[in-house]
């Protein structure tokens, strides 16, 4: 009944632009066969969740793009997020955790458009899909997923019962070594196949700063939850936060508002 009604309400705020909309679309130029599959994230696309400026070439306004699409400069949440999305999926005993991660990587798949057979697929089993350009907009549905799923894996992480949470950090820390072995991948071969106009010296830069920031971020995890108590406790989870907006504030040279 309370997902009902936030349903009811969502559609109530938003009808004042989606009806009229709806009542537009008959009547414009665009049906199912409109779309193309251009602006879709490549296929190497999965790799700037860890490391944002990877494959990036920079553009006349110093901002920082993909060469196959122009309508994201940055899908990024943060190293710390990603690894914390992916614990949470493991061992979150929550349904709406797994929930979440399988509507993560549906949009993650189908933002890769052409590049996925699995875009093409769906296509042609709900035509009304190709009204929308670009499949690259799939991706705006992780900037909420993944959060969620970070805060689902800090809610495991610091259960109260410490035998419980043992295993959960093992499995945290072996995601968080993954990520680590994972961008130091990244930097390779960013290095040795770089794309045309691409800055080999800032993508170096901004993949180890993402390295430390994991690397400090699980330091002050861990002091907010185990090592630490009383202030030094509040301290360290203050941290944890401070690090997590550093990361996303320092991602890219020239954020776009």
């Amino acid at each position: 009944g309370r997902f009902a009604l936030v349903v009811a309400l969502v559609t109530a705020l938003a009808a004042t632009q989606i009806f009229p909309f709806l009542e537009f679309l008959p009547h414009s130029h665009r049906d199912s066969g409109f779309a193309g599959g251009e602006w879709s994230l490549p296929g190497t696309g999965w790799g700037n969740f860890l490391l944002p400026l990877f494959l990036c070439h920079e553009t006349s306004a110093g901002v920082f793009m993909q060469a196959d699409q122009s309508v994201v400069p940055s899908y990024y949440p943060g190293i710390g997020v990603t690894v914390l999305a992916v614990a949470a999926v493991l061992f979150a005993p929550d349904r709406r955790a797994k929930l979440l991660g399988a509507l993560t990587l549906v949009c993650v798949i189908l933002a890769l458009g052409p590049n996925s057979p699995w875009y093409a697929w769906l296509r042609e089993v709900f035509p009304p899909l190709g009204l929308m350009r670009y499949p690259v907009k799939f991706v705006f549905l992780t900037m909420l997923t993944l959060p969620l799923l970070c805060a689902f894996a800090v809610r495991e992480l610091t259960a109260t019962d410490a035998g419980a949470r043992r295993p959960r950090w093992r499995v945290t820390a072996g995601l968080a070594a993954t990520a680590l072995v994972l961008l130091v991948g990244l930097l390779l071969y960013a290095a040795h196949f770089p794309q045309e106009a691409s800055d080999r010296a800032a993508t170096l830069a901004n993949g180890a700063t993402r390295g430390v920031l994991l690397v400090l971020m699980a330091v002050a995890l861990w002091r907010a939850v185990e090592g630490a108590a009383g202030q030094a406790r509040v301290l360290a989870g203050g941290a944890f936060l401070l690090l997590l907006w550093a990361d996303l504030a320092t991602h890219t040279p020239t954020p776009t508002p």
